[in-house]
């Protein structure tokens, strides 16, 4: 009741002031995750009656595995709590949803052939060409570059070790969030693959950094870090050097905007998340707009003037826009369920 509230006053809010116009938003697509009308429904419907039963919960403990091997479970429970949260492994399995491109203006999704399954978009290239995507490989996530164009895929990343995250890194190198199991526990740490290497060095020792984003001119990496099972925490550092990594505030899913000079995360309020915006080197940290809903997964236009966000409504999830200043805020898409959205 309260969230159908929350989506009510903001309604009567856009009700009194404009949002941002269909003439305003850049042509340039946004990578998401997509489910047909049908599948949103039904998959809504399934989370509903979970949570009526009572049967949402962590999965049972399995035998411990052999350290340095990566266990299905162990791994997939751990990337869902940080990266890519998804409330029930059947459900992910039933209605995977898939890889599309979301036009702004018209909200026509086109489907990418090349993709699969359970795919997720992370990053686009510099000149747009190439989207950074996850997809499983026997259960196992691991990184591979969609060329949008041609179709064609090229696998970045490979086992024992898992990689559901990373981003275009400085020189032609790529940042990874790399998963593996030590002490009976799913720990991450983020390396980087540097042209011509192939096994990537250590960037930062874990056991808790995950949810990489590059500037982009790979100049930085934000990531998000929880060394105690604690807050977690917004963290910054240069791939290149060895200097020490700066603390930008709590928070997680940090993304940049425009060139780079500013980045969009979410962090915790009394009730859900909001949107706030902090630059590299810790200055002008301050929300975004007023937060009304539970906003999640921001991404910004490439010329950083505007935000999508995710809102989960009722088991459906949401596009909102709404301008760097806050203002204008408006639902972008809600036909069916949109998620991890990349602009």
């Amino acid at each position: 009741m309260k969230r159908r509230l929350a989506v009510a006053a903001l309604v009567a809010a856009a009700c009194s002031a404009p949002g941002v116009p269909d003439a305003e938003l850049p042509e340039a697509p946004i990578a998401i995750v997509y489910r047909t009308p049908e599948d949103s429904r039904r998959r809504a419907e399934s989370l509903a009656e979970q949570d009526q039963a009572g049967q949402r919960g962590p999965a049972d403990p399995a035998a411990s595995p052999s350290e340095g091997i990566a266990r299905v479970e162990d791994v997939a429970r751990y990337v869902k709590s940080v990266a890519t949260p998804e409330p029930a492994d059947a459900l992910a399995r039933e209605f995977p949803g898939r890889l599309g491109l979301l036009d702004p203006r018209t909200r026509k999704i086109e489907t990418l052939a090349a993709a699969w399954g359970q795919a997720v978009p992370h990053a686009w290239s510099a000149d747009r060409s190439k989207l950074l995507v996850t997809g499983l490989v026997d259960e196992f996530a691991q990184l591979f570059e969609l060329d949008v164009l041609g179709g064609e895929v090229r696998p970045i990343t490979h086992g024992p070790e898992v990689h559901p995250a990373g981003c275009h890194g400085p020189d032609g190198s790529y940042v990874l969030m790399t998963v593996s199991i030590a002490e009976d526990e799913a720990r991450s740490r983020l390396e980087i693959l540097e042209p011509g290497n192939t096994s990537p060095r250590e960037l930062t020792p874990g056991p808790r950094d995950h949810s990489p984003a590059c500037a982009p001119d790979g100049s930085v990496v934000v990531y998000v870090t929880d060394p105690s099972r604690g807050v977690q925490s917004v963290m910054a550092r240069d791939p290149r050097g060895s200097q020490e990594p700066r603390r930008l505030g709590p928070g997680s899913e940090p993304r940049f905007c425009g060139g780079g000079e500013w980045i969009v995360y979410t962090a915790p309020i009394q009730r859900g998340t909001r949107i706030w915006r902090v630059r590299s080197d810790g200055t002008g940290r301050s929300p975004i707009g007023r937060g009304v809903l539970d906003e999640t997964a921001p991404t910004c236009s490439p010329d950083g003037r505007l935000v999508v966000y995710s809102v989960t409504e009722e088991h459906r999830e949401r596009l909102y826009v709404k301008r760097f200043d806050g203002s204008g805020d408006r639902i972008l898409y809600a036909d069916s369920s949109a998620s991890h959205p990349v602009w």
